[in-house]
């Protein structure tokens, strides 16, 4: 993926001993781009929420549209007050992905 500023790609180690919600909250907050590679049960992502909300910067969806054979990108977004209805949003459009690709 071409992306027009500096990116770190943040792979998920889930053998480190560090928590989750501070490595995300570190990469999310340095004003670089953030790329985080997440797991199939997608966990991480009320920890990207908050810690993208903390931040106060913006969430863009990326996945793979078998259907169609391309990478869709979702347009950047705010994160909300409520949590919980970004982590529905998020899962939603990941399931669909997860439907046509199979």
């Amino acid at each position: 993926m071409a992306m027009p500023l500096e990116t770190e790609v943040l792979a998920i180690d889930t053998e480190a001993p560090q928590r989750w919600e501070d490595v995300i909250s570190k990469h999310v907050g340095n004003r670089k781009t953030t790329a985080v590679l997440i797991d199939p049960s997608l966990s991480q992502l009320e920890d990207i929420v908050i810690a993208a909300h903390a931040s106060k910067t913006r969430i863009t969806l990326c996945a793979w549209d078998g259907q169609r054979q391309y990478v869709h990108i979702h347009a950047p977004f705010k994160t909300s007050p409520f949590h919980d209805r970004d982590v529905h949003y998020m899962r939603r459009y990941f399931g669909y992905f997860t439907q046509v690709a199979v």
